[in-house]
Formats: structure tokens, C-alpha cells, sequence
């Protein structure tokens, strides 16, 4: 049920925000990706730019976007 509504939602072009471990569905419904972990932003990626692999890397902590950035300042 919830599922159909977030479909709704997409589909009327509503922005929602999903907080979800489920891969499959975050990569179903969203145009983008954000992953946090321990309260801070680790990437923001377009859905179209990135992978379920990548993904999953991210919210393990073996990718951290925010590390390379922190290196640039």
C-alpha cells in the first residue's frame, strides 16, 4: 500500500523523501540518492549516475564522498 502511494506521488511529481535500506525499492521510485551515515551526508547521487553496488558501498562506509571533499578544502 505504501508502495502504490509513493507511485502516486511520483507519477503527480510530489516530492517525498524515502528512508529506506531497501535498494531495490529506493532505485524503483527516486531520481535521487543521498546516503548518511552517523548524521552526515556521505553522497548525493542521481539515481541514473550511480549503482545498487554503489549504493550498498555507501551506506556500508567503504565509499565516503564526503572524505574526498574535506581533502579538497
Amino acid at each position: 500500500m505504501v508502495l502504490k502511494l509513493i507511485n502516486k506521488m511520483r507519477e503527480h511529481r510530489i516530492p517525498f523523501i524515502l528512508n529506506s535500506h531497501n535498494v531495490p525499492d529506493v532505485f524503483s521510485f527516486s531520481y535521487r540518492l543521498v546516503v548518511m551515515r552517523r548524521g552526515h551526508e556521505v553522497t548525493e547521487k542521481r539515481i541514473s549516475e550511480t549503482s545498487s553496488d554503489e549504493a550498498v558501498r555507501y551506506m556500508a562506509g567503504t565509499l565516503d564522498d564526503s572524505r574526498a571533499a574535506q581533502e579538497m578544502v
